[in-house]
């Protein structure tokens, strides 16, 4: 963290942030959501300040959550590698990516992404052991608690055999948009991402500016997304000529499909969106390695060099971190087409 100058000025400053936060909820509500410079600014949902009020949660318990996120961490960690046990390359690309700088940032700051992305790994263990009620429960969750996870709440409605799950979906995705409207529409200051410490479909638009060629929003998406797509073209042809029966396999066993199509999925509505923080790659670095599963030996070696580069150059390296950035679009590429060739074949993979 000193050597990539992304320490933070304690540890675990994030959730000391975020429990400061709650701390002013509980006292003026949302006004933490005007712009100012006390109790104010607040730019995720009002889901996550209301359940730390529920819990009790203060600035004193900073020190035990940060432990608690770090733990549960590592405990995932375990378990991915444990799914790739009859993957011996695989385990390794898997331990190279867990051990990048991104997921050191998540832990160092102990930022409440782990929650979400704890939430997002336990919503789809439930799925997978038929707990569908208690998944779309906790994806519903995570979406009031920070948006980006609100589009999971669709595989329910399709990947699900019982039609009351189904309905179950579709309601907790409108109920849910509801709510995040909301609180966007409270929020008066005016939210501002710069490219440092960031990946996404728009830092390419970033990185013109920094050589004086300023896009606005509306050109940096429109740039990002032309790219992305010849990211996607690229990775089709190279899958024609390498790997041209990939659409007829059986993707992934039990436990690693249902896990890949939510943290992959997660990683893609970051990405698309445009800019994310860097620590939000921990969906990236535990569904992508999982990829190469599917691949021949002659394509394993570039997709897995693909992937560690974009897992370790990603973060602020220089002019390192370009090149970290496309390959990291690649393997994004290769992640929606995967992801996608289920649904779009005549008979789904993914049952």
């Amino acid at each position: 963290m000193k050597f990539i100058k992304a320490q933070g000025p304690i540890t675990y400053v994030d959730s000391k942030t975020v429990l400061y936060y709650a701390s002013c909820f509980s006292r003026i509500g949302n006004e933490v959501f005007d712009a100012g410079t006390y109790c104010a600014g607040w730019t995720y949902g009002s889901g996550i300040l209301r359940f730390l009020n529920l819990i009790g949660a203060t600035q004193n318990d900073t020190i035990f959550i940060g432990h608690i996120f770090t733990y549960l961490i590592v405990l995932t960690f375990v378990y991915y590698l444990y799914l790739a046990r009859n993957f011996r390359f695989a385990q390794v690309v898997l331990f190279l990516g867990l051990i990048s700088p991104a997921v050191w940032l998540l832990m160092e700051r102990a930022n409440f992404d782990t929650l979400i992305y704890l939430m997002v790994f336990l919503s789809s263990i439930l799925f997978l052991r038929n707990f569908e009620v208690l998944s779309v429960f906790c994806l519903f969750l995570s979406a009031t608690f920070k948006f980006y996870t609100l589009p999971l709440l669709i595989f329910p409605v399709i990947l699900s055999k019982r039609i009351y799950i189904k309905l179950l979906g579709i309601g907790a995705l409108c109920l849910g948009t509801i709510v995040i409207l909301f609180d966007l529409n409270r929020m008066t200051g005016v939210i501002v991402q710069a490219g440092y410490n960031h990946f996404g479909m728009k830092i390419i638009g970033n990185y013109l500016g920094k050589i004086g060629i300023n896009l606005n929003i509306f050109s940096a998406y429109l740039l990002g997304s032309f790219l992305f797509l010849c990211c996607v073209l690229f990775v089709i042809c190279i899958l024609y000529k390498f790997e041209p029966l990939l659409l007829q396999r059986l993707p992934f066993l039990g436990p690693i499909k249902t896990l890949y199509i939510f943290m992959s999925s997660t990683f893609l509505l970051c990405f698309i969106a445009g800019l994310s923080v860097d620590y939000r790659l921990i969906f990236y670095l535990v569904s992508a390695p999982f990829s190469i599963t599917l691949l021949k030996s002659r394509l394993r070696f570039f997709v897995s060099g693909w992937f560690l580069i974009g897992a370790w150059l990603c973060w602020p390296s220089g002019i390192f971190q370009t090149v970290g950035d496309l390959t990291l679009e690649l393997v994004a590429a290769l992640q929606l087409i995967i992801l996608l060739f289920p649904f779009l074949s005549k008979k789904p993979k993914f049952k």
